[in-house]
């Protein structure tokens, strides 16, 4: 079995879902998706993973915690956040893969077959390396189950038969005091130019606007060309659907927006990110920039 701790909107739970299926394919066994924590602390919690097509060996597990990565033992958490690195390895050692950061990517030591009997997982997992074996996988499974809704008939053909441009304007909760202090926030110095940049390389492109404030995009940003915007009201899987649909990319920092030009089955697509993911820290780049983005400078 393999164990998984759910923490975060759908950006992040699909960090976690792909690293699980990869073991998986490794090693075999079921996934269960344990949301315990993330019940506990965010009432308004939803496991958006269920609205996509996973592998049929996932269960989700919501009555006890993930004991064996949150151990109440003052020490370790000393340990644990002040020196993750050891306590990854001694982690590991039992089949347990304690890595909270989002930001570096860390390899998971393979496991004999004893551990393999119950893997548990606990952190972001935020790099495609962990996972780059079964991308093809997910391209399939991470597909919605719901089918095209009928109001979005008109837009996702607009997407496709158009030279067609994605453009993320994270703004929601990165515009908390708690994120704005560990976030950049993409600001329209830096649209302006990740446009003019994109419109440069494709002049016949067209502009599709998602974002979880519509409105203030609509009042605030000017695009070099034709746009349309998505209403804004969509489920996250439609989103989704929509986003990863697009020929080429302009993203913000959001892993929501990293997993639509991922999904996406273009192969020639341009992706223009910002040049600093994080807001601190010398791995401010991050592991989840991939080698053909284009950066733009920030900050």
């Amino acid at each position: 079995m393999i164990e998984v701790n759910i923490v975060g909107q759908l950006g992040n739970q699909l960090f976690e879902y792909a690293c699980a299926r990869q073991l998986q394919e490794k090693y075999g066994g079921k996934i269960y998706l344990n949301t315990y924590e993330m019940r506990q602390n965010t009432p308004n919690f939803r496991l958006a993973l269920l609205d996509f097509n996973l592998n049929e060996n996932v269960e989700v597990v919501s009555e006890r915690p993930l004991k064996e990565a949150n151990a109440d033992n003052y020490s370790v958490k000393i340990l644990r956040k002040f020196f993750p690195d050891l306590y990854f390895n001694m982690m590991a050692k039992k089949g347990v893969f304690v890595w909270k950061s989002a930001r570096i990517y860390k390899p998971l030591p393979l496991l004999n077959e004893e551990l393999q009997k119950r893997i548990v997982l606990n952190g972001y997992w935020q790099s495609e390396k962990y996972f780059s074996d079964v991308a093809e996988i997910l391209r399939t499974e991470l597909t919605p189950k719901e089918p095209l809704q009928p109001q979005n008939e008109e837009l996702y053909n607009k997407i496709r038969n158009t030279n067609s441009v994605c453009v993320t304007i994270r703004r929601g909760d990165f515009m908390n005091d708690k994120n704005k202090g560990t976030f950049y926030i993409c600001d329209n110095t830096y649209f302006r130019n990740a446009l003019t940049y994109i419109k440069n390389r494709l002049p016949d492109c067209t502009f599709f606007g998602f974002s979880d404030d519509i409105d203030w995009v609509k009042n605030n940003m000017e695009f070099p060309g034709e746009v349309y915007y998505e209403s804004g009201v969509d489920p996250v899987w439609e989103k989704l659907r929509l986003m990863s649909a697009c020929k080429h990319f302009v993203l913000s920092n959001s892993s929501f927006s990293w997993w639509a030009q991922y999904l996406s089955n273009e192969k020639k697509k341009i992706v223009v990110a910002p040049d600093i993911w994080y807001k601190t820290g010398k791995h401010a780049k991050a592991d989840l920039y991939q080698d053909n983005w284009e950066l733009i400078h920030i900050g």
